[in-house]
């Protein structure tokens, strides 16, 4: 191996070192970019997770035991609330979060749907409705709507979205960034080796890249015990599980592609070899013929 040889395997292996670390920060933002800052996954975790049906449970619990302790049968607030009007409120309060639209859910249609249904069971008892009866029962109202908003609204998103939306073009302007690194490294590699030695080099860094991105979730399900966060109610501790688990487990898909794409290129290079060789043989055999 002469001298020049030697460098420019020096400065492959740097670079093909390099290109690994920059496949995993490109998968990092990549992952962010799709899951955090991607409203489709949030609304993907919400029906994963079966946020709809416990939201609903928990909100008939409420709402049932804020009739009883007035004095109305519970029964009475049976249907009000639907999962498919959950979803679709949701579905409403993650489009406002992620400013791909600006008018949230208007909930005083609910608060007039409890009224009515309060106001009708008094009459259907015969009950002489009182301004004080009336101002009690308007109370009543807002507070089974105020129970119905508490779970269909995102936590603390008057103050995380902005923060969101603030970040969303710097990290999508990084993975660009990220991606065009990429593009360089691989075409200095390219350009100071022969088509085999370059994909031997690539290969090197997908398979780097694919063990490091595997690190990730090992690491995270034994430093963390996601299932045992404080959260309540169970409805918001479920879909933030389902939201994290999903954010983190997407490193194993990034894994699994960097290893395809090592494979393949592996496979490649023994089948262009094999090539090589053979027609070397053929042409070892002609001259000597």
């Amino acid at each position: 191996m002469n001298k020049k040889t030697k460098q420019r395997r020096i400065i492959s292996i740097i670079l093909s070192y390099i290109l690994s670390l920059c496949l995993v920060f490109t998968a990092l933002v990549g992952v962010i970019t799709f899951t955090s800052f991607n409203k489709v996954y949030l609304k993907s975790q919400i029906k994963r997770s079966g946020y709809t049906t416990n939201a609903k449970s928990e909100i008939e619990e409420y709402t049932s035991g804020y009739a009883l302790s007035s004095g109305f049968d519970p029964l009475i607030l049976e249907n009000i609330i639907t999962e498919n009007m959950i979803k679709e409120d949701m579905f409403s309060v993650t489009n406002t979060f992620f400013n791909s639209e600006n008018t949230a859910p208007d909930f005083s249609k609910l608060e007039e749907t409890f009224l009515n249904t309060f106001l009708d069971d008094l009459k259907k008892r015969d009950i002489t409705i009182t301004s004080e009866i009336k101002v009690g029962v308007e109370e009543l109202a807002e507070t089974c709507k105020n129970a119905y908003i508490s779970h269909v609204n995102i936590p603390f998103s008057d103050y995380l979205s902005p923060i969101l939306n603030q970040f969303k073009p710097l990290v999508t302007i990084t993975f660009l960034v990220s991606l065009a690194l990429v593009a360089v490294l691989t075409f200095l590699i390219i350009k100071i080796n022969n088509k085999i030695n370059s994909m031997q080099y690539f290969a090197y860094s997908l398979i780097a890249a694919g063990g490091v991105s595997m690190l990730a979730p090992i690491i995270f399900s034994f430093n963390v015990n996601i299932k045992g966060l404080g959260l309540s109610p169970l409805s918001l501790k479920n879909l933030v599980v389902s939201y994290i688990s999903g954010t983190v487990n997407s490193f194993w898909i990034v894994a699994l592609l960097f290893f395809v794409a090592a494979l393949i290129i592996t496979l490649y290079i023994i089948k262009t070899v094999k090539l090589s060789a053979k027609a070397y043989n053929l042409t070892q055999a002609t001259s000597t013929d």
